[in-house]
């Protein structure tokens, strides 16, 4: 497995011991630092007392896998996703129980912008329910791009543990295509400057680095077979 890390400084290629090498990819375009985000609040009915999904498609961009990604819990009767817009500026959303229960709007799918958002009840609001309004001042981010062709696989999620902090719910984040045979992900470190990433297609196989993870850090990362 290679993993490639993308800096503006110039460093020697460095080969770690479970066999993954990292060198520099050069910079082009726009940073992550750059990318759009809406954080989404959802009240979900009484009935669903288990897990939430928020299943979504940014302008211009695929949906997510279906039954879509987990919602964390907020405060109390609420739930919370920060989502990667990338370069969009809006967004089509539904929810689920993930037990095939669906939220979509009497059909019509939410439609939502940037910053904060709330469902409650078939309304949109943009007040946070739960007084923690996001911070204006973004934390460090990684934009990891994944070789899907390597794998043959159409699709993929990151599943992810920044380093102090939680590991994603399985099975992770949805990707999005980048180019042909590549799928990208910006990641939201927080306070962190380095995590550990598993990748999977999201129909149960995985690529977690020989059962040792990926070792990625903050920036541009390429992982490759």
């Amino acid at each position: 497995m290679k993993v490639s890390v993308g800096s503006r400084r110039r460093w020697g290629a460095l080969t770690l011991a479970v066999g993954v090498s990292i060198g520099l990819l050069p910079i082009s375009g726009v940073g992550a630092a750059g990318a759009n985000s809406v954080t989404v609040y959802y009240q979900p009915p009484a009935a669903w007392t288990g897990a939430v999904n928020i299943h979504y498609a940014p302008d211009g961009g695929a949906w997510t896998a279906v039954p879509g990604v987990a919602m964390e819990a907020a405060c109390t009767g609420w739930r919370k996703r920060t989502i990667d817009l990338g370069s969009a500026t809006g967004l089509q959303l539904v929810f689920n129980n993930n037990a095939g229960t669906w939220d979509n709007n009497n059909g019509q799918n939410y439609r939502a912008g940037t910053g904060v958002v709330t469902v409650a009840a078939g309304k949109l609001g943009t007040t946070d329910p739960c007084g923690t309004a996001p911070s204006p001042t973004p934390g460090a981010t990684a934009e990891v791009y994944y070789h899907t062709a390597t794998r043959g696989w159409t699709s993929a999620n990151i599943h992810y543990q920044p380093t102090g902090g939680s590991w994603t719910t399985v099975p992770g984040l949805a990707m999005t295509t980048a180019c042909t045979g590549w799928a990208k992900r910006v990641v939201d470190l927080g306070a962190a400057t380095t995590m550990k990433a598993a990748f999977n297609n999201n129909a149960g196989q995985w690529d977690n680095n020989n059962g040792a993870d990926y070792p990625l850090g903050t920036g541009r990362t390429t992982v490759q077979a």
